[in-house]
């Protein structure tokens, strides 16, 4: 008889979603996080009345709205990594074939991430920190959607990248004109900085106007993305880039003779592709 008993589930505990069992058997108790008053109250309750009858409680499983969530911002935070590997490896690749360089790619994807990280100290400042949040209108302070890092990051990496082509393509074509990679840089800018400012200017605006959003997610989508193109178009495009292409002077143009006749030959406008014959490096390229 107390073998049949045993082999039967517990009316009590199956309608109740906790595994049937009998004294010195173990309970697998379920809790399930919804937020609800009765639910944490039966929770509590399972905590003392379970192991009062006899049953020893074994892994706790969390289920509902809040678990759910905890889950789904895991598996995304784990793919983050993966996801900026690609985008800056495909960024990298497409510019090492446009610019016919090594440098030049290398430096936009290390600038390209220094925007993207100035973008995500300042919400996380504002946001999750609390600063100037009552100037801003930002009621309540809390954790960011992992979202909100990989949308940003996918529209900044393209808006930067669009600077980013814009300078050094003018750059290139005096280069290529003159083989002198100071005048070239100087002349690229001061061509191209008036332009990129106003496009940047134009962003900045337009996204600092997601602030005045009563939505949390809109606002620091606005805030973070203004806070990166006013960075990325005053500091890192106009600054920084030219400063290190001045400081790397002639190995900015430097791309293995190998690797040089088996890229492909795009062209960012007509006529303006590379070719074999025009290419003569400066340096002395490894064989």
């Amino acid at each position: 008889m107390p073998d049949d008993r045993r082999r039967q589930k517990s009316k009590y505990t199956s309608e109740r979603g906790i595994p049937g069992a009998f004294e010195g058997e173990t309970v697998t108790r379920r809790r399930f996080m919804t937020g609800s008053a009765h639910t944490a109250g039966a929770v509590a309750a399972s905590a003392f009345l379970l192991p009062a009858l006899g049953f020893a409680l074994g892994p706790v499983s969390n289920g509902g709205q809040t678990a759910l969530a905890d889950d789904e911002a895991a598996v995304i935070s784990s793919k983050v990594p993966v996801f900026v590997g690609i985008v800056v490896a495909l960024s990298f690749l497409l510019l090492m074939v446009v610019f016919r360089s090594l440098l030049i790619p290398a430096t936009a994807a290390v600038m390209n991430l220094l925007s993207a990280g100035a973008a995500f100290g300042v919400i996380t400042a504002v946001f999750q920190k609390g600063w100037f949040d009552s100037l801003l209108g930002v009621s309540r302070t809390g954790p960011i959607s992992p979202l909100v890092p990989i949308l940003m990051f996918a529209v900044l990496f393209g808006l930067s990248m669009d600077y980013e082509v814009f300078l050094v393509s003018r750059i290139q074509e005096e280069w290529l004109r003159t083989r002198d990679n100071a005048r070239a840089i100087d002349l690229g800018q001061a061509i191209t900085g008036r332009t990129i400012t106003a496009l940047a200017t134009i962003m900045v605006v337009v996204f600092a106007s997601f602030t005045l959003s009563t939505d949390r997610t809109i606002k620091m989508i606005g805030l973070g993305m203004a806070a990166a193109i006013f960075v990325d178009a005053l500091i890192v495009r106009t600054v920084l880039v030219p400063a290190i292409m001045h400081t790397l002077g002639q190995r900015n143009w430097y791309l293995p003779s190998w690797l040089d006749r088996r890229l492909p030959h795009l062209e960012i406008e007509e006529g303006s592709a590379i070719r074999p014959e025009e290419h003569e490096p400066a340096l002395a390229r490894s064989a």
